[in-house]
């Protein structure tokens, strides 16, 4: 590769162009073409520079990334995506590369990051810690192919280390790596990144294999994540600057034609994203007004160049605007100030073509995401920012450059700057990985970031549930209400937590209005029959066992729970036996080992007066319980399997 040539070359974050831009514009700005020509250096740099570089880029994500070794999964898709799915077998099948296909993944179609994700399982199997240095060093490929790219186009290696670096600790970058939900962000990104390595290849010697490439890494990264549709613009603007080849309207057009099979991928992609999420539900845009949607879009784009600048207080959820701030100055604001740069970019775009370009990829690649069409309900994401960043840091790269080479005596200016830049982003970088060490951790610092933030308070509250502090989970549940209302899932969670702390009544308020609210019917009729159950309501509380189980045949607790109720009770008309039984072999078979599942299949048994059967179930129950279950569990168990036996030892006398 040219860029491995011996020669001598400067660590300045140099400002450089094509020799075919040269060549294009020599006719309109001759005079500063030749200046620019004798900038631009004639051997690539030193081997070992490039080296140094990769050296450094693996050294500093080792420091800031490593502590992910020891992270936990967070209960925020991670589950969805590398527990819950029944494909994950710990085996990897031709049928898998199918399915990855032929079916959605968690409300997208992303094949493969399936097919990363389901390869994962297959050698490592679901431990959290090698999923997440799986992401780390996809970013870290992705870091160090972008720095190679820039310097196969441009021959600066200073510039283009400046923006490999600064791409590699940058904080905004730390929910892409250290979420392992994200692989599809860093995957994209490899490939991405590769793709542009080989348009820079081919653009100073083209072959067949070079442009075949090209194809195929740019079509895996569509495939990888559906935003990055946006590859083909960003070729473009690469033509324009350092490439040269775009210098008239002619010249455009033909670029444009070049890439016709990317954008024939591209728009396949795009429309297989747009039927998947609108049959899963993912896209939100009918409860918001395209005004307010645009609305929302400049004070997105507003706070990425801020947190680019200043990456503070960045959270792992950002709740949508509330209409005040909508309805205020600041949005008309953040679009007047994006017009305006959008304008000086074109009016710089001939002497300064790195602004224009820089400027028009973080504008462009940001349309996918930017909330136009609505997908979630956060107002913005920093992981939207993983790609779009590259041209911010294009822009501030050589123009910092171009600043500092005006003044000869100053030139020390570029790798003093650069170096505070990367080392106070990688120090920041760190601390923000730390958040993700586990859900908890996560979702607290989302609220000392953002204050109010109902779906911080909502995760909070299962997670409390989950680790036994039932007091802190009621207080992050009914904050999740007070502050959303109308989410129905906030307040089913709050439900079933008031079911099991035993307040029955108030529990089957909340799921009506969550039923009201549109919230899943399944698990609100599986609530509202055990709070009738346990309020002795006993033909309700069977009638919503039957409806939540038509809706959700695999709710083993609720067919466990059903099976019991049809069993023990003495009301005629919903003691069931045969019934009881058909639903307690339905939950011990979709979960055998469950201690609570086999003590209700004995009860079954028991109360048919088959006491040999209940026996071994009971024996079974006991043998199943955890090591640290508590002794007065344990006791009851024995009791309950001493009745069992003397009972059978009875029949077997008669």
């Amino acid at each position: 590769m040219g860029w491995l040539r011996h020669g001598r070359i400067g660590w300045d974050i140099g400002s450089s162009v094509s020799s075919r831009y040269l060549a294009c514009m020599k006719g309109r700005s001759k005079g500063r073409s030749e200046s620019r020509a004798q900038d631009r250096p004639s051997q690539g740099p030193p081997a070992w520079q490039v080296l140094a570089v990769v050296a450094l880029t693996v050294l500093l994500l080792g420091g800031v990334y490593g502590q992910v070794a020891q992270h936990e999964f967070v209960d925020y898709d991670d589950f969805s995506y590398f527990i819950n799915d029944p494909r994950l077998d710990g085996e990897l099948r031709v049928d898998d590369f199918i399915s990855a296909f032929a079916e959605p993944y968690v409300a997208n179609w992303s094949p493969i990051t399936s097919i990363s994700i389901r390869l994962g399982d297959a050698v490592h199997g679901p431990d959290p810690g090698s999923h997440l240095l799986t992401n780390l060093f996809f970013h870290g490929l992705a870091s160090i192919l972008l720095f190679a790219a820039l310097l196969t186009m441009t021959q600066r290696v200073g510039a283009s280390a400046f923006v490999g670096l600064v791409f590699a600790v940058h904080p905004l970058h730390v929910e892409s790596v250290a979420w392992a939900s994200e692989r599809k962000d860093v995957l994209a990104a490899a490939f991405w990144m590769a793709a542009l390595l080989m348009y820079g290849l081919q653009a100073a010697r083209a072959s067949r294999w070079r442009y075949g490439a090209l194809l195929a890494f740019s079509t895996l990264a569509m495939l990888s994540k559906p935003t990055a549709v946006g590859l083909p613009i960003t070729l473009l603007l690469l033509d324009y600057w350092p490439l040269g080849t775009i210098s008239d309207r002619s010249s455009l057009i033909r670029k444009v034609i070049e890439k016709w099979p990317l954008v024939i991928i591209a728009g396949f992609v795009a429309i297989m994203t747009f039927v998947v999420q609108d049959a899963a539900g993912a896209r939100q845009t009918a409860w918001l007004s395209f005004w307010t949607r645009c609305l929302n879009a400049g004070l997105s784009y507003w706070t990425y160049l801020i947190d680019s600048l200043w990456p503070a207080n960045l959270a792992v959820f950002y709740p949508y605007p509330d209409s005040s701030r909508l309805e205020s100055w600041q949005p008309l604001a953040a679009w007047a100030s994006l017009a305006l740069a959008t304008f000086l970019s074109l009016r710089w775009g001939l002497r300064r073509p790195y602004l224009l370009v820089g400027w028009w990829w973080f504008m462009l690649t940001l349309i996918p995401m930017i909330g136009f069409v609505q997908v979630g309900t956060q107002g913005h994401a920093d992981r939207y920012m993983y790609v779009p960043m590259v041209g911010l840091l294009l822009a501030t790269a050589w123009g910092i450059s171009d600043l500092v080479r005006s003044h000869q005596r100053v030139q020390w200016v570029s790798p003093v700057l650069a170096t505070m830049v990367v080392t106070a982003l990688a120090f920041v970088a760190h601390g923000q990985v730390g958040h993700w060490k586990n859900t908890i951790a996560l979702f607290d610092h989302a609220l000392e970031a953002t204050g109010p933030n109902p779906v911080a308070h909502r995760v909070l509250g299962v997670a409390h549930w989950e680790q036994s502090r039932p007091s802190l989970a009621e207080e992050h549940l009914r904050m999740a209400v007070e502050l959303d209302p109308g989410w129905s899932d906030a307040r089913l969670a709050l439900a079933l937590c008031l079911n099991h702390l035993g307040r029955f009544e108030e529990a089957r308020l909340h799921f009506i209005q969550a039923r009201a609210d549109g919230a899943d019917l399944g698990r609100v009729h599986g609530g509202l029959g055990l709070a009738a159950q346990q309020l002795g309501e006993e033909a309700v509380a069977a009638r919503e066992y039957r409806a939540a189980l038509a809706l959700r045949p695999e709710e083993w607790e609720v067919a466990n729970n059903l099976a019991w109720l049809l069993a023990t009770s003495r009301d005629a008309g919903v003691r069931d036996l045969p019934e009881a039984l058909g639903f307690a072999q339905i939950a011990v078979a979709g979960v055998p080992g469950n201690s609570d599942f086999l003590e209700t299949l004995a009860r079954v048994y028991a109360e048919s007066a088959r006491y040999p059967e209940a026996a071994e179930s009971q024996k079974r129950a006991l043998d199943a319980l955890p090591g640290d279950a508590e002794e007065r569990r344990r006791r009851q168990l024995r009791d309950d399997l001493r009745d069992y036996l003397e009972q059978a030892s009875i029949q077997g006398t008669r």
